[in-house]
């Protein structure tokens, strides 16, 4: 059965594998397993082929609509290693990254931070951590308390410090998503 919906993921190249896809997700609970094995095994660097990268495309996408929290902590390694990244996930970097953050989301609040302050992660892949942050202080899932401390504190320590890079702007757009007031000065500076 898994086998069957690995490799339809594996070998669907440009088309997209709907009934592999339909069935991981009804059957979630018994693939899940292997379809996060192949995850972590390319986020920690063990299968860095072709196949396993157009594989993982799609666990990024199954494992965020399953609503996976194992998946996290194997998404936000996957999503600090740019190369990685750029082969499995291409431009879904910049359109998808933060859902697939916010749909596996676990609670640990320190690896999302790890991937936002992480200077040679993807500035892309670092601003899609900002967006999933102020996602989650938006929806109750992260107090906006604790968000707004974070952020406040990152402005302090975000590197690099140039206000051309991309998770600058993450930064911004999160403040300006939850509405931080206190945090405008720090925006206009």
């Amino acid at each position: 059965m898994t086998d069957g919906i690995i490799r339809q993921l594996a070998e669907a190249g440009d088309h997209l594998p709907r009934d592999a896809m339909r069935e991981a997700i009804a059957r979630w609970d018994e693939v899940a397993p292997d379809l996060l094995a192949l995850l972590e095994a390319y986020a920690e660097g063990r299968d860095r082929s072709e196949a396993a990268a157009g594989t993982v495309f799609f666990i990024l996408f199954l494992a965020a609509q399953a609503r996976e929290r194992r998946a996290f902590p194997a998404v936000c390694r996957l999503a600090r290693d740019p190369e990685a990244l750029e082969a499995a996930l291409g431009d879904g970097v910049t359109e998808s990254l933060a859902a697939i953050l916010i749909g596996t989301w676990d609670g640990d609040l320190a690896r999302l931070l790890a991937l936002i302050e992480d200077e040679a992660a993807d500035e892309f892949a670092r601003s899609a951590g900002f967006e999933a942050l102020a996602w989650l202080a938006a929806s109750g899932a992260v107090p906006l308390e604790a968000a707004e401390a974070t952020l406040r504190d990152l402005h302090a320590r975000l590197r690099p410090r140039q206000a051309d890079s991309f998770g600058w702007v993450g930064w911004h757009a999160a403040v300006a998503r939850l509405g931080l007031e206190s945090l405008r000065p720090l925006a206009e500076d």
